[in-house]
């Protein structure tokens, strides 16, 4: 192989002006309102029919923006709704600009109050190192290798001996990115890529190869190369599994497009049949896959909404809500935290979005890399000189870095543990945060902020293991814990005075205790939902994730655990009370 070097400014995602994709004399904006639906015997309607523009005029009123009027408060196409849901119609619109910047645009139709949002379309695209080089297997052990060995270490490895030869359904994986090409290293899903594009005139469509067009970097090909490559085919380097589905869903033109187009493709997963933004047309076939995870290695500038500036988003509504949406059906989505040299994360979309899991980028040296945001960052992987495919021929391998590539190295880990266990999501995503470590953090992570810490793929295929047997969060007899001989001396000598057979010794995530972390134990009458806040009774909050209590009673309660950080708690836990039940009480204590 030719010893080629390509480098590309700094790693995975960074703003570009809209001036790279739109004529110069034209704006791109999305509108977005919410719509109240009522149901009739007839289907569910909307409340007004008006279709009226609503337009404003220029400060020199020579001339005027309009919108179509579908697009406004109450206004729209009919949705099939429950009664009172709140439905957000969403449309990407481009005027010409007479002279005024995107942002002054934006901010006139939002003074009309006829929409819940308008906003400048945010431009995305992808830079970051790589180095086209023979590949050297022994690379991938810095971040698939055990962090004891290796500071930026996940333990892919100690993951997949676990595993062994997985079996049962792959699972499925959505790449949304730029440019994929085929080669045999990373095998797509048959059937199953799509581009969500409409830069230059493009419509959505089933082609997601690149358009022809010179200098695409084969971005979108590394990242799935991360998740999927084939593993020991003396090709490249290995994904991180190859029990996945890879599907290649184009949103970028060669590392370039808007942030309104990933919205889109989020869309589409959700409904399956094409169906996204109003007045859309889309050629696009209907997803066919299972609910599993997206990878997003992009992002582009919105702002922090802490900044109190109306023009300034944060996560856009056409994003929070299509990402809530999947969120409901059980994804789980990835992101990078973007590569501006510290910046922070919350000021990039989709980072700053809820319900995401934001990925940092750390270096060997397992502190952060000198590219990666940080700050609003969830968790943190490998992020520098990763090996994996980069270009239409099979000889083509990079060393790869940004957090783009950390993403999807987490992406992979979550699929890893998902097939191999088929637990929800939930569960996967609040066991990464969990079961990830601060130990071998350096100075710029522990004053910038690198998440809960770098992710181990073993101890969260362990500790999801263990909650899907019932052993991770647990109460049972304090006693049962002991050596039967101690127990019985212990009774005999001081059972009266203490009521030691009325102690219940209480885990929570398997004992062991989180930073920033504290547990929330409730209980709820037997057979009644967890998760209703309603039967929820606190019985209390605890730092240490083992403690010993009275006046526990497995036969009248189930209980629950909520982990809770600055003020904020998570979903319920299910606890396992089989070991204090009547029936395992310590034989004595009879």
């Amino acid at each position: 192989m030719k010893n080629v070097k390509r480098t590309m400014m700094a790693a995975a995602i960074s703003l570009v002006t809209a001036q790279a994709f739109a004529e110069t004399d034209n704006v791109r904006l999305v509108v977005s309102s919410y719509k109240d639906s009522l149901t009739s015997e007839y289907g569910s309607v909307s409340q007004s029919s008006a279709t009226n523009d609503v337009c404003v005029n220029t400060p020199a009123l020579d001339a005027q923006w309009c919108v179509n009027g579908e697009i406004a408060k109450g206004n729209g196409h009919v949705v099939q709704s429950s009664v009172g849901q709140r439905t957000l119609d969403t449309r990407v619109v481009e005027l010409e600009s007479y002279g005024y910047s995107a942002s002054f645009i934006a901010e006139k139709l939002r003074e009309t109050g006829q929409f819940d949002e308008v906003v400048v379309d945010v431009p995305v695209t992808h830079s970051y190192s790589f180095t086209q080089t023979q590949p050297i297997k022994t690379f991938q052990d810095r971040y698939f290798g055990d962090s004891s060995e290796f500071p930026s270490g996940s333990n892919v490895y100690g993951a997949a001996d676990l595993i062994g030869t997985p079996s049962g359904d792959n699972v499925d994986v959505l790449v949304l990115d730029s440019s994929f090409y085929d080669t045999d290293d990373v095998v797509y899903h048959p059937g199953s890529g799509r581009s969500f594009v409409t830069a230059s005139g493009e419509t959505p469509n089933d082609d997601y190869r690149p358009r022809d067009t010179t200098g695409c970097d084969g971005h979108g090909l590394s990242v799935a190369g991360i998740v999927g490559g084939t593993i020991d085919n003396g090709k490249g380097g290995d994904g991180v599994t190859n029990a996945v589905n890879i599907h290649p869903i184009r949103v970028m033109t060669c590392g370039e497009g808007y942030l309104s187009d990933v919205s889109r493709a989020l869309l589409w997963a959700d409904d399956g049949d094409g169906t996204l933004f109003s007045g859309d047309t889309s050629e696009a076939s209907p997803y066919e896959g299972k609910v599993g995870i997206i990878n997003i290695s992009l992002s582009g500038y919105t702002g922090s909404p802490d900044s109190g500036d109306d023009a300034v988003t944060g996560c856009p509504i056409y994003m929070q809500e299509a990402i809530n949406a999947l969120k409901a059906k059980g994804w789980g989505i990835t992101v990078g935290a973007g590569n501006n040299y510290g910046a922070q994360a919350n000021e990039y979309s989709p980072a700053n979005c809820e319900g995401v899991i934001t990925v940092g980028a750390l270096e060997s040296s397992g502190d952060k890399a000198s590219f990666s945001n940080a700050g609003d960052v969830t968790v943190a992987a490998h992020g520098v000189s990763m090996i994996t495919s980069c270009g239409e021929n099979d000889d083509n391998y990079c060393t790869v870095s940004g957090t783009s590539m950390a993403s999807p190295l987490v992406a992979g880990i979550m699929a890893m543990v998902k097939q191999h266990t088929n637990a929800d999501m939930t569960d996967i995503e609040v066991m990464l945060k969990a079961t990830a470590s601060k130990s071998n953090f350096g100075t710029e992570c522990e004053t910038m902020g690198c998440g809960e810490g770098l992710v181990d793929a073993k101890a969260l295929l362990e500790a999801v293991m263990q909650q899907e047997d019932g052993e991770l969060n647990t109460i049972s007899f304090a006693l049962n814990e002991g050596d039967e001989c101690d127990v019985t001396w212990f009774v005999e000598n001081f059972g009266q005075a203490v009521k030691l057979c009325e102690l219940y010794s209480v885990k929570f995530m398997g004992g062991i205790d989180l930073d920033d972390t504290t547990f929330k134990l409730i209980s709820v009458p037997k057979g009644q939902d967890l998760s209703t806040e309603e039967n929820q009774t606190m019985i209390g909050e605890y730092e240490s994730a083992k403690v010993v209590l009275r006046d526990i009673d497995a036969e009248s309660y189930d209980y629950g655990v909520k982990m809770c950080s600055a003020g904020e708690c998570g979903d319920v836990f299910e606890i396992s009370t089989v070991d204090a039940l009547p029936e395992n009480k310590p034989v004595q204590c009879d």
